[in-house]
């Protein structure tokens, strides 16, 4: 794939002078974990990287056989490194992008790398494996001495944790680690001064980290934009994916501020409301240290949270920005749209992302006047005003399924509680809380290992093979056990042990520090950050929680947490006070220290339940094997606050050791909704529900879980519902009589806190029950059809009664069935067809007619009743008509009448075929039907079908891109689902010729969609053609004829391939090719001498006719290279690299020796005389606007160039050059 800088040259002259508006930028996180944090082998005393961990498991060596008979890891770690996007991405695909964004004055890219990638990547880089090669780091240290026309790097290496933790979730002590040790290894990989900035793992932002990072010297985070609409005061409350798909946002995180101008979408269940430009622009968060008040500030830089997810994923332009966020930007404070995404996953991590859609995007937004830049220059050049201090709402960006960025991080830890009433479950168990557990005690075996000893190298921590000492390698092992990624995968494979792994090995080396025991303990217990549920107390729930229903959450909630301490807990308390107005502004520290002020009450301390997590798989889940147990697990820790109402609470948790060290968590807000406590009230009533002979005494009961409340009952008896205003209940009482009418009693109960009960309803029947009969309308065409009687009252069996039922009888062959009733109780009953389908439960105590499809009881017949069946009535759908290809006809007849049809046009009798199913006719016919019942015959139909015979048309598409296969999938545009008959990604296209040109017949027709694609990732957008046409993804653009490069054309192109055999001194360098486009070349192996030409040690070929290849070097036959592509002139040397020893001679344009373009204007083509020597130059047109009309790579004959471009009239703008180095002129047609 060419790598073509775009440039917008109009646009240049006004940057710096007039401030835009807008601004883009992109984040590309790359990440792949430690997969199994076991000891080395070889270096006991560190963890394995993956090419230990893939050769143990491969090797089949038994050090390497575990308690489940298994090698470990179970992930396919060549599968997961060796994929061609991540070789690109690890190592030079993110550079290659950010060059083709040098011609703008401050395009660029954030790039972030993890601690545990670069060590891995190292490790495959050593054994030179899977594609990866040493040195893969002075791409991105080249990249990042490109600089922005301020002086910054165009690739910004951001700060990250080591080990990809999410860090609102660990320990400042852990945090702070984490960030130590991904800035030493970044300084040692990519040198230079590291980044101002910090990516958050997963975008999970909390202000409760902003403490840590101003202390580790970054002075902005970038945070998820969607936990800042939600911040917003009319953020609007949409349920569903476009809107709110979570728990809707607590009142303790909004603030006064207003959006005003909101927007909304989604994308594969991501999306939100964002409002403009509040959402998109850089503020500044605070944190308040709770012990000291001191105030921790920073800036807070938000990613577009939709709009990133789309763009890892698919093409875009700037639709978007130019109809929601531009027109309500300002020059004051601009706003930055940030696409963060993965960089190595999905389509975001290949070539069409990295060196068309970037470019693409980055060319669009300049044409618009938008200022494509990097976060850094952004804030240099746009400082926040240092009043506008925002709240962030805490959570990740709306990736993750089924978290969707709730504020809880719930896919890496999903809450304990009931499913049925969504109440916290303090016997509840989930794989990732009790992986947090296991965290949690492990780090304070390591913290206490920490504070006994005489401090630690943070180079020992990464390489411990450096003679560290037994704390060093505690740390260097528990960091890994903090890598989010083993939770966000869930249950899949060993993702569930790995922590467990890593937090055993540690403890180890942490108690071998402490000699064997704990004799000395400075160190406090360790709190994992405490949890509420609901989230919502008093409010609305919803979400994946409650599986996306809306929910009114108790205002009584839990405050649960894990704790440890290696010398035993001497108490967990949890504290809370109340805040006297309801409103926590940004501006008033009050509630966020522990000293507290006016304005907020005194805190209240309840002692927290303690029960230790349990270890192993309680749940028995099928999906878990838990083959290594933990050393030591934490104790859930958890406590109820009740009777709160409308009111701001604060609250934190407290535990304290047996050698009295003290730890407090942050303070953290809920604000608790209206009054609806989680206590019951209950209500029981004697005798059951039923049919008695004679007068029976009804005694009610109630009771409450309220403490010390007392209960009052009310009742009725006339089948109203009892309110606390009506009959109330003091003594047993009597009712009925033996001739007696049935009477419905419904109990109520209410206690003295004001905890209601639900009603409670009984049925009482008197004296002998007359049977009645039943009937049913089988309007669904039941085979058979039975009915099933149960006790109605008491929800119980009959006897003698057992599913089905009883089997109904038809009556004189009409739709109506019988049955008779005969039972001493009221019944319940269910029509079934003993199969599967069946009615609803009904009640009905005397004789009735049921229709199904109404679910209605009629009192006498309503219609089709036996002995006046009326004759049946038929229609057909389509009436007859002319159709394309084919069409579809259903026929119906009323009144149970059977269809009897034909398709000559001779007239249907009862002999004729019998209509069962839909027609599909797909020439002319002439369709004749009638239809009979047990009364007589239907009116008669006859339809004319003619069907014209499709015409069909063909696709061709350009393979510019060399896909080693070229699919096409159609769908149907107006719902946007695959044509019958069609899946992805489609079916395979027909190559034209030894051509770029792939072909398709296609004899679909009308609201036809398509798609090109490789098959494996790669695809065009979303196109429509109702026409034979040509689509060349070069200007993506359909013409009525080929373009270029046609089927049969005589090829122009040659491919000039160089070898630098100046290291590898071959006595003969051999070139062979296969798989040549568009002109099909061979030759037999080592292939063709290449030649030295001007004793360089540079040795050529050129392939005449070709565009792309395969091809290997070789020492005539002896060493060789790899399987190589090639699809532009190139340089060879261990790799394929920029032109080296152009590079030297050509500094400036005046070196490539390019006269001006004649004639210009011009008609069709345009010249340019080429008087440096150069053999090719790189040549390409674009528009006014941006658009890329013209790119190829060019051979100069005779020192010239000629330009083919049949264009409109219009200003258009020349780049021509090669090696960096470019002439850039307007033309004129």
């Amino acid at each position: 794939m060419k790598n073509n800088t775009l440039l917008v040259v109009l646009l240049f002259f006004c940057t710096g002078i007039i401030a835009q508006e807008v601004h883009t930028s992109y984040l590309w996180h790359m990440q792949q974990p430690n997969y199994w944090p076991e000891k080395s082998k070889a270096n006991p005393n560190r963890y394995q990287t993956v090419w230990e961990s893939f050769n143990l498991k491969n090797s089949g060596d038994s050090w390497n056989i575990y308690d489940d008979g298994k090698s470990h890891p179970l992930n396919n770690l060549e599968e997961i490194f060796s994929k061609n996007d991540r070789v690109k991405a690890y190592q030079y695909g993110p550079k290659n992008s950010v060059q083709t964004l040098l011609g703008l004055p401050n395009g660029g890219a954030q790039v972030n790398y993890s601690g545990c990638l670069i060590e891995n990547v190292n490790s495959l880089a050593n054994a030179g494996a899977w594609g990866y090669s040493q040195g893969w780091q002075n791409n991105f240290i080249e990249a990042k001495n490109w600089k922005t026309s301020g002086g910054q790097p165009r690739m910004d290496l951001t700060g990250f944790t080591f080990h990809h933790a999410l860090a609102p979730l660990i320990s400042e002590r852990a945090l702070r680690m984490e960030l130590k040790t991904h800035r030493y290894i970044s300084d040692q990989t990519f040198g230079g001064e590291y980044s101002n900035g910090f990516w958050p793992a997963e975008c999970s932002f909390s202000e409760r980290i902003i403490k840590v990072l101003v202390e580790e010297g970054f002075q902005w985070s970038v945070i998820a934009n969607s936990h800042l609409s939600r911040t917003l005061n009319d953020y609007p409350l949409d349920y569903g994916t476009s809107g709110v798909n979570i728990d809707p946002p607590n009142q303790a995180d909004k603030v006064a501020t207003n959006g005003n101008n909101w927007w909304k979408g989604q994308i594969d269940g991501r999306g939100g409301t964002f409002a403009a430009p509040y959402c998109y622009q850089a503020h500044k968060a605070q944190y308040i240290d709770p012990e000291t008040g001191q105030i921790f500030k920073m800036d807070v830089v938000p990613m577009a949270d939709l709009l990133s997810y789309q763009n890892g994923f698919s093409s875009m332009g700037t639709t978007d920005i130019d109809n929601h966020i531009k027109p309500y930007s300002n020059s004051s404070q601009p706003s930055i749209v940030l696409l963060a995404h993965d960089g190595d996953n999905a389509w975001g991590g290949g070539d069409s992302y990295y060196q068309e859609s970037v470019p693409g995007f980055a060319n669009e937004a300049a044409s618009k006047g938008y200022d494509p830049t990097t976060i850094q220059q952004f804030l240099n050049s746009y400082p926040v005003p240092e009043n506008d201090v925002v709240k962030v709402e805490d959570g990740s960006w709306v990736n993750a399924a089924n978290d969707w960025g709730h504020p809880q991080f719930i896919n890496w830890l999903w809450p304990l509680y009931n499913t049925s009433d969504y109440r916290f479950d303090p016997d509840g168990w989930t794989e990732d809380a009790r992986n947090w557990a296991v965290i949690t005690a492990a780090e304070n075996y390591v913290l206490t290992a920490e504070d006994n000893s005489a401090g630690v190298d943070i180079a020992k921590i990464i390489d411990p093979s450096l003679g560290a000492s037994s704390v060093e390698k505690a740390w260097h092992f528990f960091l890994p056990s903090l890598t989010s990624g083993y939770m966000y995968y869930g249950k899949s494979i060993d993702m569930e042990v790995k922590q467990t792994l890593a937090g055993n090995i540690a403890i180890d080396h942490a108690m071998d520090a402490l000699g064997g025991a704990v004799t000395t303990d400075t160190t406090p217990p360790s709190v994992f950050i405490p949890q509420r549920f609901p989230y919502n107390p008093g409010g609305k729930g919803f979400g994946p929680i409650y599986a996306y229903q809306e929910v009114q959450n108790s205002s009584d909630f839990h405050i649960w947490t894990f704790a440890y301490d290696v010398s035993g807990l001497a108490s967990v308390q949890l504290k809370y006070r109340t805040d006297n107005d309801g409103q926590n502004p940004i501006a008033d520290t009050t509630n966020e220290t522990y000293a507290g002020g006016e304005g907020v009450s005194s805190w209240t301390t309840i002692s927290m339940d303690q029960k230790q997590f349990p270890k192993g798989n309680i749940t028995q889940d099928p999906e878990i094997d838990f083959f290594i147990e933990p050393t030591s697990i934490a104790d859930l820790c958890y406590a109820e606050i009740r009777g709160l109402s409308n009111v701001l609470v604060d609250y934190y948790v407290e535990a304290v050791d047996t050698q009295g060290n003290v730890f407090k968590t942050p303070i953290q807000h809920v604000y608790v909704g209206d009054f609806n406590s989680s206590d019951e009230v209950t209500v029981e009533i004697s005798p059951d529900s039923g049919n008695y002979d004679d007068a029976i005494e009804i005694t009610l009961d109630a009771s409450t879980t309220a403490d010390n409340a007392s209960v009052a009952i009310y009742y009725t008896l006339d089948g109203t519902e009892p309110t606390d205003n009506g009959q109330a209940y003091l003594d047993p009482f009597t009712i009925g009589s033996s001739t007696s009418d049935p009477i419905v009693l419904k109990v109520i109960a209410y206690d003295a806190e004001g905890n209601v009960s639900e009603v409670v309803t009984n049925n009482y029947s008197f004296g002998d029950l007359p049977a009645y009969p039943v009937y049913f309308k089988n309007t669904s065409n039941w085979s058979t059809v039975y009915v099933y009687a149960f006790d109605r009252n008491n929800n119980s069996a009959l006897p003698g009664w057992s599913w089905p039922g009883k089997l109904m009888t038809q009556q004189q062959a009409s739709p109506w069935y019988l049955y008779t009733i005969a039972e001493s109780v009221e019944v319940g009953l269910v029509f079934t067809n003993g199969s599967g389908q069946q009615s609803d439960d009904q009640f009905r105590n005397r004789e009735g007619w049921f229709v199904l499809s109404e679910n209605q009881w009629y009192d006498t017949c309503p219609s089709d009743c036996p002995g006046q069946l009326p004759e049946p009535i038929l229609s057909v759908n389509p009436n007859g008509g002319t159709y394309d290809g084919n069409v579809t006809v259903a026929l119906q007849a009323t009144n149970n009448g059977t269809i009897y049809y034909t398709l000559d046009g001779s007239e249907p009798n009862q002999s004729s075929f019998v209509y069962q199913n839909e027609l599909l006719i797909t020439e002319d016919t002439t369709l004749r039907a009638i239809a009979y019942n047990s009364t007589g015959m239907s009116n008669g139909i006859t339809e004319d079908y003619i069907i014209n015979e499709l015409a069909s048309y063909t696709l061709y598409y350009r393979n510019i891109s060399n896909w080693n296969d070229v699919y096409v999938y159609l769908f149907n545009r107006d719902t946007n689902q695959p044509l019958p008959g069609w899946s992805w990604p489609g079916r395979m296209m027909s190559r034209e010729q030894a051509s770029q040109w792939y072909s398709y017949e296609v004899t679909e027709t009308s609201a036809v969609g398509i798609v090109f694609t490789s098959g494996n990732g790669s695809q065009s957008d979303d196109l429509s053609r109702d026409r034979t046409g040509w689509f060349d993804p070069t200007t993506n653009q359909w013409y009525d004829a080929c373009p270029a490069a046609c089927p049969g054309d005589t090829p122009t192109d040659s491919l000039i391939i160089r070898y630098n055999n100046n290291n590898t001194n071959w006595d003969q360098v051999s070139l062979y090719y296969w798989n040549t486009s568009p002109t099909v070349l061979t030759t037999v192996w080592p292939g063709e001498q290449m030649t030295d030409v001007d004793g360089d040690g540079w040795y050529e070929y050129i392939l005449e006719g070709v565009s792309c290849a395969n091809v290997i070097f070789s020492n005539n036959g002896n060493s060789q290279t790899e399987d190589l592509d090639i699809c532009e002139e190139g340089w060879y040397d261990n790799g394929w690299v920029s032109n080296p020893e152009r590079a030297k001679v050509l500094n400036d344009v005046s070196d490539l020796g390019i006269s001006k373009p004649y004639p210009n204007p011009f008609n069709n083509a345009i010249y340019c005389n080429i008087s440096s020597g150069l053999k090719t130059v790189e040549v390409s047109i674009r528009d006014m606007k941006g658009t890329l009309l013209f790119s190829e790579v060019m051979t100069v004959n005779s020192g010239k160039v000629s330009i083919p471009l049949d264009v409109a009239k219009g200003v258009y703008f020349l780049k021509i050059g090669t090696s960096g180095v470019y002439s850039i002129s307007k033309i004129i047609r």
